[in-house]
């Protein structure tokens, strides 16, 4: 008797996560009492629905897959003429306006960026049991020195150590309202409308023929579109170095406040037509996983290049998919308690389906987002929040409408900003390895790169790079196994 073949079925939008419409909480993920997968809870739709702002240009959510199949008549002209941009291809800009936010000088209006640091954070308190590196706040500096300035951090190891702490504390806040911000300005300039309106075109510039009419503009993940995203709230594996406390002393001695919390750390999913989810994290550079794309200026619009590059050095972010858990350094791992689906989320949704120009409509949201954080918005941080929104969504579809995409590289370079040197930071590698840079870095670049000078940084960063390549390409590279000499 022959086996019938298994049919992997179609994933449809009606499958993906949704809230019953009674509810304006976020969807929890309960942990079964057994074994370790997350156990959804699923809810059906009882129709289908357009997400859209106008009746030509809507992203259409199905409650089934007969209903799908009966529209498809109709709805394969929208799809044909749709214009793919591959996530691969197009995620740096996406880091790069959670950059935009985090430059905006509302985020720390007097926290250790304006003050002088006092001890040396990199290493951990003697003979205490914290879960945090303690940072020991100061007085204000001068205006004039502000930024990675030897007066803001007087005993740092080196510049470059003085220049992390400072792009870690600077990437610290708002990781949850960042990535809502986000998704919705995704939601409202590509998922929801054209990239081009009447009342908009007459404020651009520019030849016409670059602009993009009349097609959709999607997302894709190789040969898959992107049939769903969001973003999500949750825990992070994190270490003792990860974290960041601060204790203020003179004028301001006996404040103190925690950092970051790992346990509301947020980051953003792709999901493919297969059913692959892709991860976007783009706030990792604080808990030290500082994957960051270097080549910053491939990605900024020219109005924009002379500022951001001198005030962005690089785009912290790393794009992760089902076969990241093979290459070394391993990926955290993250703890999932609430998802939010920018298509099938009813109170999110209300938030970009308003006209350009008009507003969001935010409230719902805002009283969404302190449900799950637990903790009341401040009126300062709602108005930073609808800021953001409008700013970013002028960027998305500043880029969208002149099709600035088609010049990116296919690939980001991307890297690790690790300093092995540092305190916990080192933890990221073995003690084997740190003993091979000690001792033998300037005997295998004299053999390697003669007549050269090379930095300990530049030698971790060519050694990271080859460490994350496959077995089998090892051998093709530098034979670090071969010259180990301990």
């Amino acid at each position: 008797m022959t086996r019938a073949k298994a049919v992997r079925p179609r994933i449809f939008y009606a499958e993906f996560l949704s809230l019953p419409h009674s509810t304006s909480a976020a969807l929890a993920l309960k942990r079964p009492t057994s074994g370790f997968a997350l156990v959804v809870e699923r809810y059906t739709l009882s129709k289908c629905f357009h997400v859209g702002i106008y009746p030509i240009t809507p992203q259409r959510v199905y409650c089934s897959s007969e209903c799908q199949r009966e529209d498809w008549k109709l709805h394969k002209q929208d799809c044909r003429r749709s214009v793919r941009i591959e996530l691969k291809q197009y995620w740096p800009f996406i880091a790069l306006l959670a950059e935009c936010c985090r430059l905006d000088h509302r985020t720390h209006p007097d926290m250790a960026l304006k003050r002088t640091i006092l001890n040396d954070p990199t290493q951990p308190t003697t003979g205490s049991d914290r879960t945090y590196h303690l940072v020991e706040i100061g007085e204000v500096i001068p205006e004039q020195c502000e930024g990675p300035h030897p007066w803001w951090w007087p005993s740092a190891p080196s510049q470059n150590s003085r220049e992390k702490l400072w792009n870690r504390i600077r990437r610290e806040r708002f990781s949850v309202e960042i990535n809502l911000i986000i998704c919705i300005s995704l939601l409202k300039e590509m998922y929801t409308s054209f990239p081009i309106s009447s009342n908009y075109i007459n404020t651009l510039k520019g030849p016409e023929s670059d602009l993009v009419f009349g097609h959709r503009i999607r997302l894709k993940y190789g040969n898959c579109p992107i049939t769903d995203f969001g973003f999500y709230i949750g825990t992070l594996e994190h270490s003792r170095g990860d974290r960041l406390a601060y204790e203020y002393e003179g004028k301001m001695q006996g404040m103190s406040h925690e950092g970051a919390n790992p346990a509301n750390h947020s980051w953003m999913y792709f999901m493919t037509s297969q059913g692959e989810e892709i991860i976007l994290d783009f706030g990792m550079y604080f808990f030290n996983d500082p994957h960051i794309v270097t080549n910053t200026a491939d990605y900024l619009s020219p109005q924009f290049n002379g500022y951001l590059t001198s005030h962005l050095p690089f785009i912290a972010g790393d794009l992760q998919d089902s076969k990241s858990h093979l290459r070394e350094p391993k990926p955290r791992k993250r703890t999932v308690r609430y998802r939010f689906s920018m298509l099938l989320h009813q109170e999110v949704r209300k938030a970009a389906e308003v006209p350009y120009g008009k507003g969001v409509s935010m409230t719902v949201v805002f009283e969404m987002l302190e449900g799950c954080l637990g903790s009341e918005l401040l009126p300062k941080h709602k108005q930073l929040m609808v800021d953001w929104i409008e700013s970013i969504s002028m960027l998305l579809k500043d880029n969208l409408i002149f099709k600035r995409w088609e010049k990116y590289p296919s690939e980001p370079v991307v890297k690790l900003d690790i300093l092995p040197s540092l305190g916990d930071d080192a933890t990221r590698f073995t003690s084997t390895e740190i003993k091979f840079w000690d001792e033998n870095v300037k005997r295998l670049f004299e053999d390697r790169c003669p007549g050269q000078e090379v930095t300990v940084e530049e030698v971790q960063q060519l050694y990271l790079e080859w460490k994350r390549l496959p077995a089998a390409l090892r051998s093709e590279h530098w034979n670090w196994e071969r010259d180990k000499s301990y």
